[in-house]
């Protein structure tokens, strides 16, 4: 059941990334799923929507300016007719792939702006 969880190989849209557009993600286990762009601030909100069966999940990913460079915040929101069975089992292996996934992102961005090394801060 490793697979199940924030595993994202690829996301793509064929329009803009705008408000109602559709990003079509596929999972580390091979679905892809279309999400519906909820909300969008360029550089710094995205708000995506997607409903697999019997789920209606939410993923916010916000940037902010911070004293130290930025803040990068991701919220998730799980709900539906399976929703109390599927957050139990679903959120030790999200949250590690979740980790794995924001290192990753401010790795990718620190690169693009030349900034320095990120480090960890607390919750």
């Amino acid at each position: 059941m490793e697979p199940l969880g924030h595993d994202a190989s690829w996301a793509q849209s064929d329009d803009p990334l705008e408000e109602g557009g559709i990003v079509r993600v596929k999972a580390g286990y091979g679905a892809v799923y279309r999400c519906v762009v909820r909300r969008f601030e360029p550089g710094r909100v995205l708000e995506l929507v997607v409903r697999p069966a019997g789920l209606t999940i939410v993923n916010v990913y916000e940037v902010a300016p911070s004293a130290t460079g930025c803040r990068v915040r991701h919220a998730l929101e799980v709900s539906g007719p399976i929703a109390g069975v599927a957050r139990p089992l679903l959120a030790g292996m999200y949250q590690r792939k979740l980790e794995a996934e924001v290192r990753a992102v401010i790795r990718l961005a620190a690169e693009q702006a030349g900034a320095t090394p990120v480090t960890r801060s607390s919750r």
